[in-house]
């Protein structure tokens, strides 16, 4: 996925950022102690001058990554008149907190009277005396958009230092200015020896072949399979290179991630991929990291106006696929209402291609890459690899329209069409598919799974949904020795069942084993309602469900960290962490009682 920032907040319009930010506001929460008495205090204290914190936009495409489901606290102001839904706060680095660790906050703004140009103010609390409480400035920042989704939100990023803090209880204070509610959150920091064992010595690290540099954390998978990758590396980037008939001038940054972040991948200037074993996407991190190389090289081509539809559509074209290899215009007819020939029932999900072009980053994602990826294969089986290039290269955004309207003119230019006359054809194209059912069935599970996969993201791990993603400026992570951020994310049982399910759901899907995907997703599905209407025990919503959270039970008690998980009736196979870095797969049989034991 391509990240331009300021190109992407163009295409944003209201309601999404309005839902965006309804949909910050229902995470998952801590219980926090909040301190009304801290007011009087405060109002008789002159406020301090604050450095403002730098915002915080993070570079991906493309949102959280441990004991609780997501590090995020909803706060109940100290003074509301009248109630309104209260601000909540997302922390980072997730879960426990350890001296040392560098800690973040994104404040999410309360929906009731918006003051002019609102700030949050953060301060830690000192002893009290006298019934008051000595303040000590930490950060501020405005209320700004961020992300590719544009949340409203303040990112007090690094705001706390905790290196030399003693281990225990903090206070500290958040206040909304001007005249915004204000409160109190108490913040436990654990011992640094407590630290997970992967994180003790973790550090960042480099490694260089020919076409790249690439950074990444000691101790991590990326490490382990360091020699590997660097050669899958240079072939991509030749791979690449030829396909797009540009060399590479300088080495590709690329920044390796324990951490699930959006689908996967990022680009701007360098790229960054989610590489882990705990991967719930399991996606195909060789043609994710290809996708990211064609915007690199697509990038360093002259030309005015990048239109979405046609630079992500090219990345997967370029690529052979999306998340997979796959054939573009088959399962791109499927689309339609019906195709092939006799026609039978298509899916109905086509997305017309004005509103695509001007809405690309907000519409159904596997839907508009399929769509992208398949109008770029039939303009270049038509027209020639060159005579396309010269047109995607002069697509100018002049003064009387938006993308549509450019990419009209262009049309106009080069093919005597319009973008109307193109779409006609290519439809066409797509109907004169052969009717396959295997092919609609294929797509409608796919895009099934990548929305219960965000949807999972939303409720349970929301800094890594792909609109609001956590992903702080690398070159200052590295310079800071920042790891946590990426490190930890959420292990809860309840995370390890459904993102052990949606690893397992991606697998099949690739396989092709459709029976197995429907059932899985349906058991995810049943189980995210139950999260969804705030069942205590959301994994008995679904038999299969039930299952995999038994699995997790066993696996959890026997010490073991769970990094994926595969049942066959009665048996299960089970990959887990073994010393620092290490995969070890395991055995366990149904037990006579219902449950499950490890074989020995």
């Amino acid at each position: 996925m391509r990240w331009n920032f300021h190109k992407l907040l163009s295409l944003l319009i209201v309601t999404a950022l309005l839902s965006s930010a309804c949909q910050a506001l229902a995470f998952p929460i801590k219980t926090v102690r909040l301190t009304p008495s801290i007011l009087p205090a405060l109002a008789s204290t002159p406020t301090p001058t604050l450095a403002t914190v730098p915002t915080n936009t993070p570079a991906p495409a493309t949102s959280q990554p441990t004991t609780e489901p997501g590090a995020t606290a909803a706060l109940s102001p100290t003074v509301s008149t009248p109630p309104e839904i209260p601000p909540a706060v997302v922390i980072h680095p997730e879960g426990k907190l350890y001296v040392g660790d560098q800690v973040s906050f994104e404040v999410l703004p309360p929906r009731s009277g918006a003051a002019v140009n609102p700030y949050v103010q953060l301060s830690l609390a000192g002893p009290s005396q006298a019934h008051t409480l000595t303040m000590h400035p930490l950060a501020k920042q405005q209320f700004v958009p961020f992300g590719i989704g544009g949340r409203m939100e303040a990112a007090l990023t690094w705001a706390w230092d905790t290196r030399g803090l003693a281990p225990g209880d903090y206070d500290l204070v958040f206040s909304i200015q001007p005249g915004g509610p204000s409160w109190t959150q108490t913040l436990t920091l654990q011992p640094a020896s407590s630290l997970p064992l992967a994180e003790q010595g973790a550090q960042w690290a480099l490694a260089r072949n020919t076409c790249c540099a690439i950074h990444y954390i000691t101790h991590t998978e990326a490490e382990r399979d360091m020699p590997k990758l660097l050669k899958d590396l240079d072939a991509q980037a030749a791979d690449a290179a030829a396909r797009m008939g540009v060399q590479f001038t300088r080495p590709v940054t690329i920044t390796l991630m324990p951490r699930l972040l959006g689908q996967g991948g990022f680009a701007d200037e360098s790229i960054s991929v989610s590489y882990l074993d705990r991967d719930y996407t399991a996606g195909d991190i060789e043609r994710i990291i290809h996708h990211e190389m064609i915007h690199i090289l697509d990038s360093r081509l002259k030309g005015d106006l990048r239109v979405s539809l046609l630079q992500e559509g090219l990345a997967v074209y370029q690529s052979g696929g999306h998340f997979k290899a796959e054939p573009f215009m088959p399962r791109a007819a499927a689309l339609l209402d019906h195709f092939g020939s006799p026609a039978i029932d298509g899916l109905n999900w086509y997305i017309p291609l004005s509103r695509l072009v001007n809405q690309f980053y907000l519409s159904q994602h596997e839907v508009g890459y399929l769509e992208g990826a398949s109008l770029i294969e039939y303009m270049v089986k038509r027209w020639g690899w060159q005579q396309f290039l010269n047109f995607y290269l002069d697509v100018h955004l002049g003064q009387s329209g938006g993308q549509a309207t450019a990419l009209d003119n262009a049309l106009e230019l080069h093919f005597n069409l319009t973008l109307a006359q193109l779409e006609s054809a290519f439809i066409d194209a797509l109907r004169a598919e052969p009717a396959s059912a295997d092919w609609r069935e294929d797509v409608r599970l796919t895009v099934e799974f990548y929305d219960t996969m965000r949807r999972y993201q939303q409720l349970l791990d929301p800094s890594a949904y792909f609109l609001s993603a956590w992903l702080p400026d690398q070159a200052q992570m590295r310079e800071r020795g920042i790891v946590a951020d990426f490190m930890r994310h959420p292990s809860a049982p309840l995370n390890l069942a459904l993102e052990t399910m949606l690893g397992a759901a991606s697998r099949d899907l690739q396989a092709g084993h459709l029976a197995a995907v429907r059932d899985l997703l349906q058991a995810i599905d049943a189980a995210l309602d139950a999260v969804d209407g705030g069942e205590a025990a959301p994994l008995k919503a679904h038999p299969l469900a039930v299952e995999y959270g038994k699995l997790v039970d066993v696996i959890g008690a026997a010490g073991y960290d769970l990094q994926r998980l595969e049942i066959n009736t009665d048996t299960a196979n089970a990959w887990v962490r073994e010393g620092i870095d290490g995969l070890r797969q395991i055995v366990l049989n149904r037990a006579a009682n219902g449950g499950w034991q490890i074989s020995p």
